[in-house]
């Protein structure tokens, strides 16, 4: 088969790029029309083209888990993982252990959607709040971070609040009932 053999049929369904051979597993233009068909064809490619930014998120936005069959430097790079949670939110999922911790990496997660237990995100909040302040960095990121955790924590605390007051209503009625 010629390339643009491989091409078109990888077009179709792009998890043929595991049975193609090396020489085309290694050709971008072969690998990038398979991964915007299937993302996880990703892990047929040569390592070469795994460590291709431009190859990987292509694959990511196809297929968050994509991710997982990245070079481990991509993995590790957190400008790269920020961009591929950019591109879609649940790529956050297979993210490197070394960094899914970091407050700038939770705070990007958080503003597009993933959701995190609230001792997760103290540090990214603090974070978020001082990029927000200095009006620097992923300003933008901050603020759609910082809207959605207050709007979040208001509904929390305005339920708890309503149940409070629930519970001090019912108390009092026990409390003002004579028995005979």
């Amino acid at each position: 088969m010629d390339k643009d053999d491989v091409i078109r049929e990888v077009r179709k369904n792009g998890m043929i790029l595991g049975f193609a051979s090396d020489q085309m597993k290694k050709d971008r233009e072969v690998v990038m029309a398979a991964v915007r068909q299937n993302g996880s064809a990703l892990q047929y490619a040569s390592y070469e083209l795994k460590e291709d930014r431009e190859v990987v998120i292509e694959a990511v936005k196809q297929y968050a888990y994509a991710l997982d069959f990245a070079s481990f430097a991509l993995k590790n790079d957190e400008d790269f993982v920020i961009e591929a949670i950019n591109h879609n939110r649940l790529a956050y999922d297979v993210v490197s252990m070394n960094i899914q911790n970091n407050p700038r990496v939770i705070m990007h997660a958080y503003a597009n959607g993933c959701e995190f237990p609230k001792s997760y995100l103290a540090e990214a909040y603090a974070y978020a709040k001082e990029l927000y302040r200095t009006q620097q960095g992923d300003f933008e990121i901050a603020r759609r971070f910082i809207e959605r955790y207050d709007a979040e924590n208001a509904t929390r605390g305005g339920s708890n609040r309503k149940k409070n007051k629930t519970k001090r209503k019912k108390n009092k009625r026990r409390k003002t009932k004579t028995y005979k």
